[in-house]
């Protein structure tokens, strides 16, 4: 996974509650070589679960985390603003 990436490649985690959203960013992030998806989640509480579990095994974070903030799932993480810590800086389109 990102392990072995080099160095000038951008990690990136995809989280949207739709399968086909996911395979289709997954498809095209592949097609791009400065571009590593190291993971997907289907809503808030799987993306904290992933990122819980590479901070545990020291395995990097993403540089990227491209998120569909309009998911039910999302809006509730929101509002309750659970964190485990710190999560990389994010900037959003909306």
């Amino acid at each position: 996974m990102a392990d072995d990436a080099a160095p000038d490649t951008i990690r990136v985690v995809v989280v949207d509650d739709h399968a086909f959203v996911r395979r289709g960013v997954r498809a095209y992030v592949d097609t791009v070589p400065s571009l590593e998806m190291i993971g997907e989640a289907g809503d808030g509480e799987q993306l904290l679960a992933l990122l819980h579990q590479w901070r545990t095994m020291g395995r990097p974070l993403p540089h990227v985390v491209l998120m569909d903030l309009q998911m039910r799932a999302w809006a509730a993480w929101r509002r309750s603003r659970r964190s485990p810590g710190p999560i990389p800086r994010s900037t959003s389109s909306c």
